[in-house]
């Protein structure tokens, strides 16, 4: 499917007119697509006259390559909607992503890449499918913005955890939601190791109270670092480690180990595995359980106890349960949006 019928071009008032007539459900009408003499114009109006719908480019301070044009780029598709309606699509055989457009509702129109994604040689050699995108109002997508914030916003470190059991199942859905991250060259540099084995847990936790009591009490943590961690009244106690139901311990995949033994480099491996691990995270919060990011330093020991090959190594560790009830956490106060964002423009 796509345009139907044909076009002319010409000038009027030193713009652009492209018009032509249209079969939309089934009903010939005369469409009008105009670029007026400002150029700049990327928003298309609908409106409706005795007989005929008007698609009419308005002016905007988008760049002037933005129009709706005819035989390319965004068009007008005959995709069986309503009398009334139009649709709104990119390319021909545009019908099944098109828009519908409502009489006299504004839409903007794609603007033109001299370099799209992906290019013709590339799609030839490598798979490429539709993305799989809603386009949401924007009164819900205010309201879901809303909620998720709120919903975030009450999440909150734990380190007093109930001993009741959670279900395999949630750890595993929380682990594929994290591994839906963007990582560098796709490479998914990262590798969750979730424990539930009291006897594992224990020596964990006793490797992890070493290390800590060196950090604390021996001084490999600095005063200024200790002063910082002061309101939070942490310590080399680490009794959550044996008590949560769960630990899961991210490991950073430095490179690629093969099945002959050969290495391949891994890109942004720090930053990809972040970004996994704010992903799990909130993926925990959202499904109802606590968690912690502990970092206890070194963390070689981790490698060791969980028989870890060569080329991982421990980023973060995560307890995870339900908070013990009665818990108390530390009255913070996250910075005003002020304090981080910068908007220019």
């Amino acid at each position: 499917m796509g345009v139907h019928g044909g076009a002319d071009e010409g000038d009027e008032e030193g713009g652009r007119v492209l018009s032509g007539r249209f079969g939309l459900s089934q009903t010939a009408f005369d469409v009008t697509l105009q670029v007026g003499s400002h150029a700049q114009a990327a928003v298309a109006f609908v409106e409706v006259h005795p007989g005929q719908p008007v698609v009419e480019l308005v002016p905007s301070e988008l760049d002037p390559r933005h129009v709706l044009s005819v035989g390319g780029g965004e068009e007008v598709v005959d995709c069986g909607v309503d009398p009334g309606e139009l649709c709104v699509g990119h390319g021909r055989d545009c019908a099944p992503r098109a828009r519908r457009v409502q009489t006299g509702q504004a839409v903007r129109m794609a603007p033109h890449y001299e370099h799209p994604y992906p290019p013709p040689e590339l799609a030839a050699q490598h798979p490429f499918i539709e993305l799989d995108f809603a386009r949401l109002s924007p009164d819900e997508m205010q309201r879901r913005a809303g909620e998720f914030t709120a919903a975030v916003g009450r999440r909150r470190s734990v380190r007093m955890f109930s001993d009741e059991p959670v279900d395999r199942s949630l750890i595993e859905l929380a682990v594929a939601a994290a591994s839906t991250a963007p990582s560098g060259a796709h490479k998914q540099p990262w590798s969750f190791v979730a424990v539930c084995d009291p006897v594992l847990k224990r020596q964990i936790r006793e490797a992890a109270e070493e290390e800590e009591r060196v950090n604390y009490l021996d001084n490999r943590m600095n005063d200024e670092w200790q002063e910082a961690l002061a309101p939070l009244g942490t310590d080399h106690h680490k009794e959550f480690l044996e008590i949560a139901p769960w630990i899961v311990v991210l490991f950073e995949q430095r490179y690629e180990l093969l099945a002959d033994g050969t290495q391949r480099k891994n890109y942004y491996v720090k930053e990809s595995c972040g970004i996994a691990a704010g992903i799990f995270i909130t993926a925990l919060h959202n499904m109802g359980l606590a968690t912690l990011t502990h970092t206890p330093s070194p963390m070689a020991f981790l490698t060791k106890l969980l028989g870890r090959p060569a080329n991982e190594r421990p980023f973060v560790m995560f307890p995870i349960g339900y908070p013990l009830p009665g818990t108390r956490v530390p009255d913070l106060h996250r910075k005003p949006l002020a304090d981080v964002l910068t908007v220019l423009g």
